[in-house]
């Protein structure tokens, strides 16, 4: 969650900047429900100084997580976009949680989101 933090919302812009993320890092033991519930609620901590409260981010993690792949493309679709007011060459200004939950799935498709669901709920 740290380092996903710290290469900020532009590393979750694609599923193949994910995973080339995922790929430096031992996937088998970063990539279980208390690691990803980490990143996801690092993510919605950032998010929910929104406007929308993170309302968004929610609503594209759940359309992830249940397959509903459009309605989270919808949803995260300004993850792609430069803010308004960014300097030229401005990252996302949103965490695109389908690209990171389509990394993850990559990589272990057997992981148990409602775990990750708990885990996300025992962050601190």
């Amino acid at each position: 969650a740290d380092v996903v933090a710290d290469l900020g919302k532009a590393c979750t812009a694609t599923s193949d900047q994910v995973c080339d993320v995922i790929s430096h890092f031992d996937a088998a033991a970063q990539l279980t429900p208390e690691g990803v519930g980490r990143v996801v609620a690092m993510m919605a901590r950032s998010h929910a100084a929104a406007d929308d409260g993170g309302a968004a981010l929610h609503a594209a993690f759940s359309a992830a997580v249940s397959g509903d792949i459009l309605s989270a493309a919808a949803a995260g679709s300004d993850a792609k976009e430069a803010p308004r007011d960014a300097p030229p060459g401005g990252g996302p200004s949103a965490w695109n949680v389908a690209a990171v939950v389509d990394a993850v799935k990559q990589f272990n498709d057997a992981l148990d989101w409602g775990a990750v669901v708990d885990a996300v709920g025992a962050c601190p």
